[in-house]
């Protein structure tokens, strides 16, 4: 789902849909908007600068990797919910 921008120049529904996640996935971004984080959510950053690993917030799980060759290995462990 795509909902709106987040962060300074964001929309309302970008805000709220990142204040009201269970989980923020994080890719190749280095969200630098401290104040725009959740605060009760697991947060997974995948960044191929390993220095930019939770460096704005803390994480659950940190990954150092190129965002597409991360994502097409883990595509395959994904089970979809009905």
């Amino acid at each position: 789902y795509f909902a709106g921008l987040t962060g300074l120049i964001g929309y309302s529904s970008g805000y709220d849909a990142m204040m009201e996640c269970d989980t923020l996935l994080m890719l190749g971004t280095d969200f630098p908007y401290r104040q725009f984080y959740p605060k009760n959510a697991k947060v997974l950053q995948v960044d191929i600068r390993s220095e930019h690993l939770g460096r704005r917030t803390p994480l659950t799980l940190g990954v150092v990797g190129d965002v597409k060759d991360t994502v097409e290995a883990l595509l395959p462990m994904i089970q979809e919910k009905d």
